[in-house]
């Protein structure tokens, strides 16, 4: 072709956008192609092309492209390189479809026009079964990760027996059982880490940080009084100190060590709001030579938020589990609750009680023995838990306790690295064997029957019941977070109750003890004594405690409502009719029955912590023959100068902190219904369908099969 040819800058860039353009156009050729044959709820397209000329349009669609490539080629001119990830128009796609399903609740139907509440009921559960529909095609999407079949063959070639991971790798993938990929990919990611991980867990300020740094011997983590790591933290071996760090919004980042607290402290990432996914920190250390790495994660209790959802979900993810018990308040009921989750994931707990600096050396063995005690009263005896209890600290002159702990602990562990490693990830193919033998069980219960008038009442009557069920969940929500948020405006009505103990304390205390006259207030009646301000502040946080149980009640009874709902769903669709045979265990009706959803996170009910110099310093104190009326103005008059604005402050940030635990209860709860309620949705489908099921079933009581002849962990 002669320069004559040639186009210019600006023809060549219209000669490629008109390629680009022509090659949609084809693209929307083949939408229609494939719509008119697919099997949309709600069809655009007519299918009136013959089979023959469907197949000549689509070759000719390929020819098309042929010739739009051979131009561009023969102008010199580079096609453009695609760079939208198809997952990501997918998930925002998906992102649209929530936002529209959102639309249809009744706040959004109100405007078209007023709505009964039994149509507001229905709306609500219209909106959480879409809404979790597409939750599930997003979770689907989300998990592209690397082929797992590849990486399962590469560690065969490396001489792993991976023999029990390739049926479950296989039966998951095939069966679509998509809520099982991400603890199948925690497995490999451990069996391709060839190091022992030990993370350390415990409530906020009990010292995890502190303690990390003198493992390590180098000032590495950010310690402080107030929640730091928002974040886990994984430190391993490196030949320089450097920070590698994953954001959900950009590529990996590596930084000086000295920038690790911008990502990992709740002071500087607040709420994770960088949205870092994974931090590795490498560190020049002699006690990571040896193949193990450490984990600082977030702490867990009242005042932990988002940095407490990302240490339960790490916890899959570790081998061993060291748990701090904090020396200055003892065994709490977070920590029974750390040690119940631990051993749930299947990981030993090693308990160590921490900050042992702050008592003497005699107390220190009586306070290790009675939490030692208690964790076996209360938890008990289970395989795989040691509860003898350690004294450590990182405080100056204490070392001896923390090195005498990694002694005799810790360091055998160096040598035992691989088959403990190895203990623990057979524990975790174990807990994914029985939640994919769980499944597939489930699965064998849906019965496939032709239709059939009785049996469609059924199922239509199973759906209505679970679209009602699910509504309840929304109500609840709004409800909780309103009587949560109401707490900010509460400091009036608290502090009149905190001035009737203070003036009951005074009274006792003086030797007032008189006969009550008629209508005189019981809270001026004989007690123990003790300080006025104390139980002021007791009775303060009494009332806070009240209003935050009202709260727990009411999920607690949604829960109860809940599980009762899905049993009746599920002993409908046992049979088609109501008043069907038990579920068999492993069946969605079985699941039923063990349906508690969100009790861990009841018990984690943020508690108030009250500032000790709160009503310590009052002054003028009202003369003792005044009533009881005037007594109590006259000393509320007081506490509102001064101690209203400190306790308002309190009462903001207790409440945000009740609203933020009670819409993670909520979240659970949600998560909790639909994974029963969906495989019920999923059952009850499949009663309507053609019957048509019989190999599906042959394959999957194949695959039961082929994992019960798997060798027993």
């Amino acid at each position: 072709m002669g320069d004559t040819a040639q186009l210019n800058p600006n023809q060549q860039r219209r000669l490629r956008v008109t390629c680009e353009h022509l090659d949609r156009l084809l693209a929307d050729i083949e939408t229609v192609l494939n719509a008119a044959q697919s099997q949309a709820a709600f069809p655009r397209y007519v299918p009136d092309l013959p089979p023959a000329v469907r197949g000549l349009l689509a070759d000719s669609i390929v020819a098309a492209r042929d010739q739009l490539r051979r131009v561009l080629a023969g102008q010199g001119i580079p096609a453009a390189a695609a760079d939208i990830p198809a997952s990501r128009a997918v998930r925002t796609t998906l992102a649209f479809m929530d936002i529209a399903a959102e639309e249809l609740g009744p706040g959004f139907m109100r405007g078209y026009g007023p709505l009964s509440p039994e149509a507001e009921t229905e709306l609500r559960g219209i909106v959480a079964e879409l809404k979790s529909l597409v939750a599930r095609m997003d979770l689907l999407v989300a998990d592209t990760g690397p082929d797992w079949s590849t990486r399962l063959q590469r560690l065969a070639e490396a001489g792993r027996d991976v023999s029990q991971l390739q049926p479950l790798e296989r039966i998951i993938a095939q069966r679509g059982l998509v809520e099982l990929r991400p603890a199948l990919g925690a497995i490999l990611d451990r069996w391709e880490d060839e190091r022992f991980e030990i993370a350390l867990f415990g409530r906020v300020s009990s010292g995890k940080s502190s303690l990390l740094n003198a493992i390590l011997g180098a000032d590495v983590l950010p310690v402080g009084v107030t929640p730091i790591t928002a974040v886990p933290a994984r430190i391993t071996y490196g030949d320089a100190p450097v920070v590698h760090v994953w954001r959900a919004d950009r590529p990996p980042e590596s930084h000086a060590i000295g920038d690790l607290a911008e990502f990992i402290s709740e002071t500087r990432n607040p709420g994770n709001r960088l949205h870092v996914t994974r931090v590795l920190v490498e560190l020049p250390a002699e006690r990571l030579r040896g193949g193990i790495s450490f984990v600082d994660t977030p702490g867990l209790g009242s005042l932990a938020l988002q940095g407490g959802a990302e240490t339960l979900a790490y916890l899959p993810r570790c081998d061993l589990g060291v748990m701090l018990v904090d020396a200055a308040s003892t065994l709490t009921p977070d920590d029974l609750s750390l040690a119940r989750r631990l051993l749930e994931a299947g990981i030993p707990p090693a308990v160590v009680l921490s900050k042992a600096d702050l008592i003497a050396p005699d107390d220190r063995e009586r306070l290790a023995a009675y939490i030692a005690d208690r964790l076996r009263q209360e938890i008990g005896a289970v395989a795989g838990a040691d509860w003898s209890v350690a004294p450590v600290s990182s405080a100056p002159g204490h070392r001896q306790l923390l090195d005498a702990w990694f002694s005799f602990h810790i360091a055998p562990l160096y040598a035992q690295r691989q088959p403990l490693r190895q203990a623990s990830l057979q524990r975790k193919i174990g807990a994914l064997r029985q939640a994919v033998e769980a499944a597939l069980r489930g699965r064998l219960r849906r019965r496939i029957a032709g239709g059939g008038a009785p049996i469609a009442a059924a199922v239509r009557q199973a759906e209505v019941e679970l679209r009602h069920a699910a509504a309840a969940i929304e109500p609840i929500t709004q409800q909780a977070r309103a009587a949560a948020l109401a707490l900010q405006a509460a400091a009036p009505e608290l502090l009149a109750a905190a001035a009737k103990a203070f003036l009951r304390v005074r009274i006792t205390r003086a030797g007032a003890c008189p006969a009550p006259s008629t209508g005189s207030d019981s809270h001026f009646a004989c007690g123990e004594p003790t300080d006025p301000a104390a139980a002021a502040r007791a009775a303060l946080a009494e009332a806070l405690q009240r209003r935050a149980l009202a709260i727990a009640a009411a999920w607690r009874e949604l829960a109860r409502r809940l599980g009762r709902d899905l049993a009746a769903v599920a002993e409908r669709l046992s049979s088609g009719e109501p008043g069907g045979a038990a579920p068999e265990a492993g069946s969605p009706g079985g699941l039923v029955a063990e349906f508690a959803p969100s009790e861990e996170l009841l018990r984690e009910m943020p508690l108030a912590e009250l500032d000790s110099t709160l009503f310590a310093a009052t002054v003028a104190l009202p003369p003792r023959w005044l009533g009881p009326g005037l007594a109590t103005a006259r000393l509320l008059a007081q506490w509102r100068r001064r101690d209203e604005p400190a306790l308002a402050r309190r009462l903001d940030a207790y409440a945000h902190l009740l609203a933020a635990w009670s819409d993670r209860v909520a979240a659970r709860m949600e998560a909790d219904f639909n994974a029963i309620a969906d495989p019920l949705r999923a059952q009850a489908q499949q009663l309507v369908r053609a019957p048509a099921a019989a190999e599906e079933r042959g394959a999957v009581e194949r695959d039961l099969m082929a994992l019960g002849a798997l060798p027993a962990n």
